[in-house]
């Protein structure tokens, strides 16, 4: 499978994370996500394709973010920069993406945010 490297380590993550939750099986992370347990056994070993709203939907079931999944070793923030605009100085797509992230339900700004902060830690290095 092209790029398994990125997609590998990520799946093994997430592997691990059923095998650690004792009271999680793959039959039971399976039917909670509403894929068949041979599809979910399929991606965990590589064998078909995680996308993104999957992959979502098993962190929720495994009751971890994105973030706790991608974070650093060091499990350190990077820090923000500075914000040296107002809010005057935004696009009217900028806008746009604030007006729809404030009309999301609690837990899904949190999925905004944890998304946010992995791009954001990407463009670091």
């Amino acid at each position: 499978m092209e790029n398994e490297g990125t997609q590998g380590d990520l799946v093994r993550k997430l592997k691990a994370l059923i095998e650690e939750n004792e009271n999680l099986s793959q039959r039971k992370v399976a039917k909670e996500a509403n894929i068949s347990e041979s599809y979910l056994s399929a991606i965990l070993k590589l064998r078909r394709r995680l996308t993104v709203g999957l992959l979502f939907s098993l962190l929720e079931i495994c009751g971890i973010t994105p973030y706790e999944l991608f974070r650093p070793k060091e499990d350190k923030k990077p820090p923000l920069p500075d914000s040296t605009g107002s809010f005057e100085d935004l696009t009217e797509a900028e806008r746009q993406l604030i007006n729809r992230y404030r009309q999301l339900a609690e837990d899904r700004k949190s999925r905004v945010e944890d998304f946010v902060e992995i791009i954001y830690e990407g463009q670091e290095k």
